[in-house]
């Protein structure tokens, strides 16, 4: 769930989940800008075991977006 949201879209893939490390994830989807959020290797642990994980977009264009994973 990508609060405020005008546009922005945000999946991380099995792939990305299994990984582990951390995780730059653009979530701009069809928004006029990008933003980033920054996932650490346990927020990807806690992602990867159905937890909610909440994270701040980085500020682009004046703003910034919470994004909540599961």
């Amino acid at each position: 769930v990508i609060g405020s949201n005008h546009g922005h879209a945000g999946t991380i893939t099995a792939a990305q989940l299994t990984a582990g490390g951390v995780l730059s994830l653009n979530i701009q989807g069809t928004a006029t800008h990008p933003h980033t959020v920054e996932l650490t290797a346990a927020d990807l642990t806690a992602v990867a075991a159905n937890s909610r994980v909440s994270k701040e977009s980085s500020s682009d264009n004046g703003h910034s977006h919470s994004v909540t994973f599961n």
